[in-house]
């Protein structure tokens, strides 16, 4: 099994959650849609933390207990929130994606294609055969919802598709100067807003953070390693013939 950080329900304390440094999807049991493929569950009964049962990974029906659990936590254990900094989505704000998704209407007159990888709109023919391309669908009204749904494909994991759903908030406000309304995103993921919003952002702020941290010290790392050589350099350069 790979590292893991654990952490109790708040919920259900007879249960504990982990988070692993690398995809359980094929070593855990999972049934149905779950919230990602790092994120384990077990049970503990009132034998914190001693695990009592076989893992399992976290159903998306348990995503606000799962999610109010984390952040409990990380508040409590920031130092846990570097776990996290690989595997947790990143927001992308200015996802070229999400603006092509803006802009594709589905037109009865005239049958399209779309390439996500291409960041391309055509009714070209010769688009017809190429698997690289998809139709334009027929819901493809440039509502949100339809913005999302061409986005989405491929996104399995509840959190993955969470931030994706924010960041097609942020996009779809910019590019066509429509509000989708601030529950917009928890709603097209199916999750309720009120209950999930606050632990949502701590607990992306303080990963956002520990990130920020470790890039900084990679940086620094870097510039000790650099300084050493040039220093290095430098002396070999004022040794004397």
């Amino acid at each position: 099994m790979a590292e893991r950080v654990q952490f109790r329900s708040i919920g259900n304390p007879e249960w504990a959650y982990a988070w692993y440094d690398r995809s359980l999807d094929y070593d855990l049991r999972r049934h149905g849609p779950y919230v990602a493929d790092h994120a384990g569950m077990f049970m503990v009964y009132s034998d914190w933390p001693t695990q009592h049962s076989h893992e399992s990974c976290v159903p998306a029906d348990r995503f606000t207990d799962w999610i109010n659990s984390l952040a409990a936590h990380l508040v409590a254990t920031p130092e846990d929130a570097k776990a996290f900094i690989e595997s947790w989505p990143r927001s992308n704000p200015d996802n070229a994606k999400i603006v092509l998704a803006c802009k594709i209407k589905y037109r009865e007159d005239k049958r399209q294609w779309y390439s996500l990888a291409e960041e391309k709109v055509s009714a070209s023919e010769s688009k017809r055969n190429d698997r690289r391309w998809e139709d334009v669908p027929s819901w493809a009204d440039g509502s949100f919802k339809a913005v999302f749904g061409i986005v989405c494909h491929g996104y399995g994991d509840l959190i993955y598709r969470y931030q994706l759903a924010e960041d097609c908030k942020t996009v779809y406000r910019r590019v066509t100067g429509n509000s989708a309304g601030y529950d917009a995103a928890e709603k097209l993921v199916d999750v309720d807003y009120s209950a999930v919003m606050a632990a949502w952002r701590i607990c992306r702020d303080l990963i956002t953070a520990e990130r920020l941290r470790d890039d900084a010290v990679r940086c620094w790392n870097r510039k000790t390693e650099d300084d050493a050589y040039n220093a290095s350099i430098g002396a070999k350069e004022q040794v004397p013939a």
